[in-house]
C-alpha cells in the first residue's frame, strides 16, 4: 500500500500508457506466439492424437465384443447341433443295441429250445428203451417165476 500511496500521492497515475507498455505488449504476444506455436499446438496435437487413439480403440472393442458375440451365439448353435447329432447317434446306437439284444436272446431261446427237444428226444429214447428192458426183463423173470411154480408143483398139481 505504500507503494501505490507514493504514486498517487505523486500524482502520477498507476499505469502509464507509454511506449514501455507497448512494447510489454508486443512482448506477450510475441511470447504468446511462439508458446502456442512450439507449446501448446504440439501438445493439443498429442492430446488430440490421444483421443482419437482412445476413441479408435473403445471402438475397436467393442466391434471386437460384438464379433465375439456373434462366433460365442455360433459356437453354442454349433455345440447344440452336435450334441443334437450326438443324442440321435446314440439312439441309433441304443436300438441297434436292443436289437442285437433281442438277436442274441432269440438265438439263444432257439439253441436252448433245441437243446431241450433234443435232450427230450435223448430222454424219450432212453425211457423207452427202458422200457422195452424191463418189458423184456420182466417177461424172463415172469417166465423164470412160472417155472419155479411150475416146477415146484409137481405133477398132478402137488408140491
Amino acid at each position: 500500500m505504500l507503494h501505490l500511496s507514493c504514486f498517487q500521492g505523486a500524482g502520477g497515475a498507476l499505469i502509464d500508457l507509454d511506449i514501455t507498455f507497448f512494447i510489454m505488449v508486443g512482448i506477450f504476444f510475441l511470447t504468446l506466439f511462439v508458446l502456442t506455436t512450439l507449446v501448446f499446438n504440439p501438445i493439443f496435437k498429442v492430446l488430440d492424437e490421444r483421443r482419437r487413439r482412445i476413441d479408435g480403440a473403445i471402438e475397436e472393442a467393442r466391434r471386437l465384443g460384438r464379433e465375439a458375440d456373434e462366433r460365442k451365439a455360433e459356437f453354442e448353435k454349433k455345440v447344440q447341433g452336435i450334441k443334437r447329432e450326438a443324442g440321435e447317434d446314440r439312439e441309433v446306437l441304443r436300438q441297434e443295441a436292443r436289437k442285437a439284444e433281442s438277436e442274441i436272446i432269440e438265438k439263444g431261446r432257439a439253441a436252448a429250445q433245441k437243446a431241450v427237444e433234443e435232450a427230450r428226444r435223448g430222454l424219450d429214447a432212453e425211457v423207452g428203451a427202458a422200457r422195452r428192458d424191463l418189458d423184456a426183463e420182466s417177461r424172463k423173470l415172469g417166465e423164470a417165476l412160472a417155472q419155479r411154480i411150475l416146477g415146484a408143483v409137481g405133477p398132478g398139481g402137488r408140491p
